[in-house]
């Protein structure tokens, strides 16, 4: 019982650990550091790839809105390896202290188009036509503005 009062003493009267790191650059940590993640809705197809694979349940899809809980995140980056668009990345940037737990919950619109058929969401053909050729093009092919359950009807008639 004795040595337990003396540790706990000694634990009192030493400084933060945390006080050493305290006003230094990202520089000094930067090889063990990933960061934090965000979302770029623009190059986002909402395939769930990225739900599939998080841990940590960290991310959600609502309709047209990605919904990214940094809280939750364990930044294993699973998420980015798995992402074929390029959409999550990580940010080697510091996070500090928030008032609330909305402040670390990132809410991005992803960009979708209508079906030219149906008016479905869908992914951008472009982001598709990309992944498919490897380099963006210009020409769209129409059956790539259709939406899976479209396109499927396209190809019955034709």
């Amino acid at each position: 019982m004795l040595k337990l009062a003396g540790w706990l003493l000694t634990n009192l009267f030493k400084k933060p650990l945390t006080i050493e790191f305290k006003g230094k650059s990202l520089k000094a940590v930067r090889g063990t550091y990933r960061g934090y993640p965000t979302h770029r809705g623009e190059r986002c197809a909402a395939c769930r790839l990225c739900i599939y694979v998080c841990p940590s349940d960290a991310i959600r899809i609502e309709g047209s809105l990605f919904i990214l809980n940094k809280c939750k995140c364990t930044a294993c980056k699973d998420c980015a390896d798995a992402c074929p668009f390029g959409a999550m990345q990580f940010i080697p940037r510091l996070i500090g202290t928030a008032i609330s737990k909305n402040e670390y919950m990132e809410i991005t619109e992803i960009k979708l188009v209508k079906c030219e058929n149906c008016g479905e969401p869908m992914p951008k053909p472009e982001l598709l036509l990309g992944r498919l050729l490897g380099k963006p093009s210009k020409t769209i092919p129409p059956y790539l503005r259709l939406c899976p359950k479209c396109r499927r009807q396209f190809f019955k008639h034709t």
